[in-house]
């Protein structure tokens, strides 16, 4: 009995070995061709393309296109990513751009489409990356994408289309600056001369250059070089991320929670409102503290400047007048954010209330829009806004709008809160509250629209802490206190406790300590 264990224990190490002494996608060059026959043959290997194989079990789409680089580069070693990839340094969709050889292939296989224009291999200022590619300078992107191709029913064309260009160009300039883009156009003629370019070729995409840096008139083909050109230039990237939200709102259930401004029930709800959304950005009181500065003017001791954080925003949300105000035009919605920025950070000069910001501001990786790109990102955005029909929609959409430009140097996040209620209060629909409890969800939402370009978590958090406010009474600061109570509004986030519609047949009886 114990060496028929043996022999079955080391049968079954084997085949665990053979299933896992080889990654889940393999290439024939890296096995000998007999090792290579036996696991095709066993079923432990299946052929994705020619020379490339999937451990069984695996899923063949997301590791070819999770490995497209190495996939592309097995296939075409040599190739140089550049065309419609050129951009990214990527796929777009499920197909990468190459260039090689004299003729146009195209290789398809799940998870990627190679199409492969002709084209020389890599030259100077070509940039090799792993898996046996290289990504094209942005000169030679430059010339590449100047030629004429075609689309297909499988993929767009191989270049760039004219106003496609030129909005990559505009989004360097943004991005890298004036000067990066002289520098290639100086070093274009070398370039063109090591890819035997026409010179008709060179000469346009001199002028494309010229065209964007603004040195050259003419008819700019793309909104973006449009908007340029009268002052107004714009962050494309955030501007798609704007495009993203429109879309999954308009396609989202629609949100309607009434609450009219005349209804004694809804009165304490703008300091509830004042409190939180200084709390998000570290302006913490206790609720004692914070009736005695709205309620009794009041103050606390060398904290000057966040009682006038608290009693700023305060003076906008409880300012009915104010609240029931929403932009009809661009500009107006520019003069509408200053301002409610200058009363926010009054009790803060050096942040300069009322004015744009003159220099980058960040949070963790992310960057936010650029200073000369803030005035053109925040009105393309707003005819985004044009296009929403409900108040809560509009209210998210203006909160993410202006969260994601960070126009000033601080107090953003408290004036995109402001611009988001505002556009409940105008529709007498309940407002959007963020209580400590739910802090991280919010954040946390926003960040996966900013950095993931997800949108259903910012929609659904806003939808359920509306229906939290909705479900409280806001009458009396005691019925406002002991309903946000019985939701767990006041806890910290890391304490365990989830926001929760309040059970509107009980009263929590509690204190809270901290608002």
């Amino acid at each position: 009995m114990g060496s028929i264990v043996s022999v079955s224990a080391v049968l079954t190490r084997d085949a665990v070995r053979m299933n896992t002494d080889f990654p889940p996608l393999a290439f024939a060059r890296d096995m000998p061709p007999a090792v290579l026959n036996r696991r095709i043959g066993t079923g432990e290997l299946i052929r994705a393309a020619r020379g490339i194989y999937v451990r069984a079990g695996q899923d063949p789409k997301k590791l070819v296109r999770g490995n497209w680089s190495r996939v592309a580069g097995y296939l075409f070693p040599g190739a140089v990513i550049s065309g419609r990839s050129a951009p990214s340094g990527a796929p777009v969709g499920d197909t990468i751009f190459l260039a090689k050889g004299t003729r146009m292939r195209e290789k398809r296989m799940a998870g990627l489409n190679i199409v492969v224009a002709a084209g020389a291999g890599a030259v100077e200022g070509d940039v090799p990356i792993p898996g046996g590619l290289y990504l094209a300078s942005k000169p030679r992107a430059i010339l590449d994408n100047l030629r004429s191709s075609r689309s297909t029913r499988l993929h767009a064309p191989w270049s760039l289309r004219p106003a496609e260009l030129e909005e990559w160009l505009d989004r360097l300039r943004s991005v890298q600056g004036e000067a990066a883009l002289r520098t290639w156009l100086e070093e274009l003629p070398a370039i063109a001369a090591m890819l035997h370019v026409p010179k008709d070729e060179l000469v346009s995409a001199e002028a494309a250059i010229s065209s964007v840096l603004g040195d050259k008139q003419g008819t700019p083909r793309s909104h973006a070089l449009r908007a340029r050109r009268e002052g107004r230039p714009f962050d494309q990237e955030r501007v798609r991320r704007f495009r993203s939200l429109i879309l999954a709102l308009q396609r989202s259930a629609p949100q309607a929670k009434g609450a009219s401004r005349a209804d004694p029930r809804w009165s304490n709800a703008p300091f509830f409102e004042a409190c939180f959304s200084n709390y998000i950005e570290g302006v913490k009181f206790q609720l004692d503290q914070a009736i005695g500065i709205i309620f009794r003017n009041e103050t606390v001791p060398q904290r000057e400047p966040e009682v006038q954080d608290l009693a700023g925003t305060y003076a906008v949300v409880s300012d009915v007048a104010q609240m029931s105000t929403v932009a009809t035009s661009g500009a107006e919605f520019l003069e509408i954010l200053k301002h409610r920025h200058r009363q926010v950070m009054r009790g803060r000069p050096e942040y300069a209330p009322g004015s744009f910001k003159t220099r980058p501001n960040s949070a963790g990786r992310t960057v936010f829009v650029q200073p000369e790109l803030v005035e053109g990102t925040l009105v393309e955005g707003f005819t985004g806004l044009l296009e929403l029909d409900g108040a809560f929609q509009r209210a998210v959409y203006t909160m993410f709008l202006v969260s994601e430009v960070h126009p000033f140097i601080d107090g953003n996040g408290r004036v995109a809160r402001i611009a988001m209620n505002a556009e409940l209060v105008a529709k007498d629909e309940a407002r959007i509250i963020i209580p400590p409890v739910f802090q991280d969800d919010y954040l946390g939402a926003l960040r996966r629209l900013s950095r993931g370009g997800d949108p259903r978590p910012v929609i659904q958090a806003l939808r359920f802490a509306q229906d939290v406010v909705a479900a409280c009474d806001f009458s009396t600061l005691a019925s406002a206190r002991s309903d946000l109570e019985t939701a767990h509004a006041f806890h910290e986030g890391d304490e365990g406790f989830r926001l929760r519609i309040p059970d509107l047949t009980t009263r929590a009886s509690g204190d809270a300590t901290t608002a």
